[in-house]
């Protein structure tokens, strides 16, 4: 199957340090991912992410491949959620004028059209921007 590269933007009016430190601690995903709501725990080095859905839940495994504190990391999903077949996530951290800079790289295959698959990465990853700003005004 095909990959894709989806790549998104997202200014953190934070110290790079402070923006590494809320991204080390996983529990912070459900802070930025509302919907849907997502209930995050650690089982040795990977992280596993539940998703409720009408009738059940949704589970899959994250495991962090890689870190260079405080600039990036990398993490792969273990049969990642529909639509996705396949999902490595590079983050990136750099300084910008008066905040942090942050790079989201995911190499994705997915089973629907690669357009529709964007657009909903797109959606998400408005969404955990918006939630990002409204945290670190508080």
């Amino acid at each position: 199957m095909e990959r894709y590269l989806f790549t998104y933007k997202t200014y953190l009016p934070v110290s790079l340090e402070e923006a590494w430190a809320f991204f080390s601690e996983p529990d912070n995903l459900a802070r930025i991912q509302t919907f849907p709501p997502v209930h995050v725990s650690q089982e040795g080095g990977s992280i596993l992410v539940r998703v409720p859905y009408t009738g059940g839940r949704i589970q899959f495994k994250t495991t962090i491949l890689s870190e260079d504190a405080p600039h990036e990391f990398k993490d792969k999903m273990e049969n990642p959620p529909f639509p996705f077949s396949y999902w490595e996530h590079t983050h990136q951290f750099s300084k910008g004028k008066d905040g942090t800079i942050m790079m989201d790289h995911i190499w994705f295959s997915s089973v629907v059209p690669a357009s529709l698959a964007v657009k909903g990465l797109k959606w998400m990853f408005k969404s955990r921007e918006k939630q990002l700003t409204n945290f670190f005004k508080s």
